[in-house]
């Protein structure tokens, strides 16, 4: 059996990568990504959502937080 991959317009195709840092790696690297050029700037808001929520699941301020 044969198979053949094409893509007609990879540019515009969907990519997905994950990625595994400890939560002070992600801090740097938002850190780092703050500018206003994008597309830092939406991936610097999209890990800035990522560290606010692992804050407000690990790390409550309070116990009526958890």
């Amino acid at each position: 059996m044969r198979g053949r991959f094409e893509a007609t317009q990879p540019e515009k195709a969907q990519y997905t990568m994950q990625l595994t840092m400890s939560l002070e790696e992600w801090i740097k690297l938002k850190d780092q990504l703050s500018t206003d050029a994008w597309p830092g700037s939406d991936l610097c808001w999209t890990i800035n959502d990522m560290v606010s929520q692992a804050h407000r699941t690990y790390f409550p301020k309070s116990k009526e937080d958890a």
